[in-house]
């Protein structure tokens, strides 16, 4: 195997074992140095999960059809004005919006329990937030651990940003292009536009207080059982650190959880390599 090659496939590989034995474990934890100090509005995209109270990370529902047959709502409450905001309706996700990616795995549902916008809306961190969903029917659903059922209903939730984001910092952009110092600098460049468009001036919603209880069914998911004992084995790790001081508290998780969201794109930028040496050695032999 071409030596080049070989030395982008064996990082490849050790970052895709990672990410099958970690992605589920935590939701998304935004550095504090990435975090918003302003108090204005400013326009932001969503990121948000529905506060469905057992699964600690993903959810899907099994019939697309009956999930968005009912209703989503956001409401901001701001100043004592409210904006409400309809995410899909009768079937119909709508304008400025579109479900999360479902995990890459033939034994999930249809439809991930998230979803994103596009479009951008005013985000203050003094916000109050309420999120409301119509079940028209009883809807099935499965993670990586447990099966169940969300009763037909109204649910109803109240919360806050889990973080609010800005512009990335030349500090923050320093850090990633010091981390990726072996690549190319063209591919260093598209790493941290890939990054900016995924997490820059972004509102995460995932901490919501009256949490939806599913009717759990089953205590077997998605994920295969040797999977499933490699998340446990990862989390029963994490959660044996003992935990940083409050001096480097911060200076290590801007360090530590910084590259999480950027694993799907250095994936995504190692296979690009891969193929671009594969079709260059091709040309080679070709040629020769």
């Amino acid at each position: 195997m071409n030596r080049h090659l070989h030395g982008l496939l064996l990082p490849l590989m050790v970052v895709c074992t990672f990410a099958v034995t970690a992605h589920a474990l935590y939701p998304i934890q935004v550095p504090q140095a990435l975090q918003t100090r302003l108090q204005d509005p400013l326009e932001r995209t969503f990121s948000l999960k529905l506060p469905l109270e057992q699964p600690e990370f993903h959810w899907t529902f099994l019939s697309r059809k009956d999930f968005l047959a009912g209703k989503l709502t956001l409401r901001i409450i701001r100043n004592d004005r409210t904006s409400e905001i309809i995410i899909f309706e009768n079937g119909q996700i709508s304008d400025g919006w579109q479900e999360m990616p479902l995990p890459k795995d033939p034994n999930c549902g249809e439809i991930y329990f998230g979803f994103i916008s596009t479009r951008k809306y005013l985000t203050a961190p003094g916000d109050r937030l309420q999120l409301e969903l119509t079940a028209v029917k009883d809807l099935e659903g499965i993670g990586p651990n447990q099966a169940g059922v969300l009763p037909a209903g109204t649910y109803a939730a109240e919360g806050s940003y889990t973080a609010l984001t800005d512009q990335y910092s030349s500090e923050q952009a320093d850090d990633i292009i010091k981390r990726a110092k072996k690549m190319h600098p063209q591919m260093q460049q598209n790493l941290l536009q890939k990054l900016r468009e995924q997490y820059e001036y972004k509102a995460f919603l995932e901490t919501w207080t009256g949490q939806w209880r599913l009717i759990i069914t089953a205590e077997t998911g998605w994920l295969s059982p040797r999977k499933v004992a490699q998340l446990k084995e990862a989390l029963s790790k994490m959660e044996s650190q003992p935990s940083p001081t409050p001096q480097i508290e911060q200076k290590k998780l801007s360090k530590k959880n910084w590259l999480w969201p950027a694993i799907p794109v250095i994936i995504a930028l190692l296979a690009l390599s891969v193929l671009i040496i594969a079709k260059r050695a091709k040309s080679q032999r070709s040629s020769s």
